[in-house]
């Protein structure tokens, strides 16, 4: 039986991933509507700092965005990890060691944009983005069986957005010349076909695999949970015999002295009453 440690990991998860895709769908709204914003001005600007507050705050919030995803999404990676060991270790332990490395790295990336606009380029997170999408094409192979095949389709068609976006910017922007000037890939032109290409489709989709994983981690977690007492409540009957399991019986004290403290529910909690059925008392008592 799947242990209350494992239940808890799992809705913890489930949650975590719901926040990382309405992270991501902040992200790239914020995004979309500061692009939209500084077209509607008809000015062009060189630099970050020219751009309007408004604009400016809009890209701070991407970055914010982008920064809480990739955090929300750590507790999914150990989660994940912990599903597929049983049925495939050593891809399990792969997930896990690209997963643990790439995600920490987009928050590290992210991070002293916050400070400074200045002290990085704001496009540096796009390099350990191409291992996570390493990271979902092995998680939605992993756990095919688990996921739906349109929820697998838009995971995989998301990890294989990313992986482009990382190639596109380990090979086709110059790093050294971005290195000098932050601003300098604004006119890479193949480091923005290879951006259209993979990362459209990859940051439009990632958030809404996150959600629906995560609401998938929840949904798991409270069946297993309910299969868990069905499956204790069917070995009670068992030894019982022919007197079958009643819920009554859990509004009656025991009537001898042995089997748990009359004074502790099944929780531990004081001052509640305990069953009298027999089964349940050897239930309980384990």
């Amino acid at each position: 039986m799947v242990s209350r440690e494992e239940r808890d990991r799992s809705r913890s998860a489930g949650r975590a991933a719901i926040a990382s895709g309405s992270m991501g769908i902040f992200s790239f709204g914020s995004l979309i509507t500061a692009f939209v914003y500084i077209v509607s001005l008809h000015t062009d600007f060189e630099k970050l700092e020219d751009v309007p507050l408004l604009g400016r705050l809009l890209f701070s919030g991407h970055n914010v965005g982008i920064l809480l995803q990739a955090l929300c999404m750590i507790p999914v990676v150990i989660a994940v990890h912990h599903l597929g060991r049983r049925s495939a270790p050593n891809l399990s332990r792969a997930a896990f060691v690209v997963g643990l490395v790439a995600y920490p790295a987009v928050v590290l990336l992210e991070a002293p944009i916050l400070v400074d606009p200045q002290l990085i380029s704001d496009i540096f997170f796009m390099g350990p983005m191409g291992f996570v999408g390493v990271w979902l094409v092995i998680v939605n192979w992993l756990l095919r069986s688990r996921l739906s095949r349109g929820l697998f389709t838009i995971g995989m068609i998301a990890g294989i957005g990313f992986v482009i976006v990382g190639l596109s910017f380990f090979f086709l922007l110059d790093l050294p010349a971005l290195l000098r000037n932050p601003d300098a890939y604004g006119e890479d032109v193949d480091f923005h076909i290879g951006l259209w290409i993979g990362g459209i489709p990859a940051f439009i989709l990632f958030p809404i695999w996150a959600i629906f994983f995560g609401r998938n981690l929840l949904r798991a977690e409270q069946e297993t949970y309910h299969e868990h007492w069905r499956h204790h409540f069917r070995s009670a009957e068992r030894i019982k015999g022919s007197e079958p399991f009643s819920w009554t019986c859990l509004r009656e004290r025991p009537t001898n002295t042995q089997g748990p403290d009359p004074q502790l529910n099944w929780r531990g909690e004081q001052n509640l009453p305990l069953v009298r059925n027999p089964a349940a008392l050897r239930y309980w008592a384990n």
